[in-house]
């Protein structure tokens, strides 16, 4: 990628702006020292994250996103040579790889006037299918992390663990629409290649049945769904004796799953109907004024549970009052001891 010629030093590159003071400062507090040849280490050392920033932002439908990825490529060019980066980058292609699909979970973008813009999924495929070894065969069928030099073996295991740091709603359906996006990129691929990826299929299908599994992504479970139809549909497909092999493995697991996760949410959905049955026929006894309130026992200071009428919840004629009013034959049950 030639933009432009770089300058001779990075005072230069920054004499127009306070980039360079703040290079300076962030370098002495990394590295003890702010020249540039410190410099030029820390920008190499971290150029994996750099590109990754860069690259999906080249590929952008925006041109203030794209202009700002330009800006950003030619002041590193001018902060060191380019030729050496060039070489460094195809020894950390793995990782710029794995950093745009990490930021793919964010897609959120600050043009240089201060606006932020949400950066289209499309633009990250583009910027990691940009990455291409140099020592790949002419004529492999590699896939788009294969190109790359990683797998998606090693890039689904990185979304596992950013989908265990996940905190909030909209992080996890970032990440669920990154791990869609690798689901229908190993769909794609695979019928390009008339070959499934068997290891692909199967660590897609083992994350996503683990989403299914866990209550914290509960309210993605039609999305994580739609997933394994599009990898059991794939499988389905092809005859061959190997992949009905995996279609055999993924409908077996995916059943059993399935099975779990209708019984766990069978279970919670009979709890909260009983939860709010009992609430309502609590307020219902109350408003009678056969129930105490929740205070009796501060207001009598005994710490005894008295209902309305002082008596002891506990023990005596009166005790288990509630439970007698709630159960099933609670209309036969006199309120006189």
């Amino acid at each position: 990628m030639q933009l432009d010629r770089p300058f001779p030093n990075i005072h230069t590159a920054f004499q127009h702006n306070t980039g360079f003071e703040r290079m300076v400062e962030l370098c002495t507090l990394l590295k003890g020292e702010g020249n540039d040849i410190a410099i030029a280490k820390l920008l190499k050392a971290n150029l994996a994250h750099i590109y990754g920033y860069i690259f999906p932002l080249l590929e952008s439908q925006s041109a203030q996103l794209v202009q700002l990825g330009r800006d950003i490529y030619l002041s590193l060019g001018r902060c060191v040579d380019m030729n050496n980066i060039d070489r460094e980058s195809h020894k950390v292609m793995h990782k710029i790889a794995l950093v745009i699909l990490q930021n793919m979970s964010s897609r959120v973008y600050e043009s240089s006037d201060g606006v932020r813009e949400d950066m289209e999924a499309d633009a990250f495929v583009a910027a990691i299918q940009s990455l291409q070894r140099k020592d790949s065969p002419p004529g492999k069928n590699a896939s788009m992390f294969q190109s790359a030099n990683t797998s998606t073996v090693e890039a689904v295991l990185h979304l596992k663990t950013w989908f265990e740091r996940a905190e909030t709603e909209n992080e996890i359906r970032r990440l669920t629409d990154t791990m869609r996006m690798v689901v229908e990129q190993t769909k794609v691929e695979s019928e390009q290649n008339k070959e499934i990826d068997a290891s692909a299929v199967s660590i897609c299908q083992h994350e996503i049945l683990n989403l299914l599994g866990d209550p914290k992504f509960q309210q993605f479970t039609v999305e994580n769904l739609k997933m394994l139809d599009a990898l059991i549909t794939l499988c389905s497909t092809d005859e061959k004796p190997d992949n009905q092999v995996v279609l055999a493995r993924l409908l077996n697991k995916t059943v059993l799953k399935v099975i779990e996760v209708y019984e766990t949410a069978s279970k919670e959905r009979d709890m909260a109907k009983r939860a709010v049955e009992k609430k309502e026929r609590l307020e219902e006894f109350e408003g009678l004024g056969l129930l105490g309130l929740a205070d009796n026992a501060a207001k009598a200071g005994t710490g005894a549970d008295l209902d309305v009428w002082g008596w002891n919840a506990a023990g005596g004629s009166g005790g288990n009052l509630e439970k007698r009013l709630l159960s099933a034959h609670s209309e036969q049950v006199s309120c006189i001891p």
